[in-house]
């Protein structure tokens, strides 16, 4: 009888554990969701003060804006605050915490990289937005070359560019 005890115990122990793990992880999960929203919504009105957005979340971008000379596609990456943007030469993306980093924790970004919306009448510009800043944008075209990317250059028809610069980039369009 004594031994039905102790199995009940560690049983209920295991379901209030069990428990306290799933409730951790929803409240987790609701407070990183929060957080998204509060960035996008952060985002949206930064580019609300210099151009009309459509805010139309597709999976291969997270904001669409048209004006009247223009379409822009943005794709958000966040979490980027000190870290390097390493793009190698078949144009993977990815976000090191040091130069030398092994592990590198690569961004699914094809779909927006592959993104080729027509249109005749108005410029195109997708546009990658790094939240809040990366250290440093690196583009190795080789094992042995390498050149610092910057606002005015382009991947694949895709500017990247600092949250702190899309304001003056923005201003020097043509919108």
């Amino acid at each position: 009888m004594g031994g039905r005890s102790v199995y009940l115990h560690v049983l209920i122990a295991i379901v209030f554990i069990a428990i306290i793990v799933v409730v951790s992880y929803v409240v987790y999960k609701r407070r990183i969701n929060a957080m998204h929203n509060n960035l996008f919504d952060e985002i949206k009105e930064e580019l609300n003060n210099i151009i009309q957005i459509y805010y139309k979340q597709d999976s291969f971008y997270d904001i669409y804006a048209e004006t009247t000379y223009a379409r822009y596609y943005f794709k958000i990456v966040t979490n980027t605050n000190d870290k390097i943007l390493h793009i190698d030469r078949n144009y993977n993306f990815y976000l090191l915490n040091k130069p030398t980093e092994k592990r590198k924790n690569r961004l699914d970004l094809d779909d927006f990289l592959n993104l080729s919306p027509s249109n005749k009448d108005k410029r195109v510009n997708k546009l990658l937005i790094l939240y809040p800043n990366v250290k440093e944008k690196v583009y190795y075209k080789s094992n042995v070359e390498a050149r610092f990317v910057y606002t005015d250059s382009e991947f694949k028809g895709v500017r990247i560019i600092n949250f702190d610069e899309l304001s003056s980039f923005l201003k020097n369009q043509e919108v």
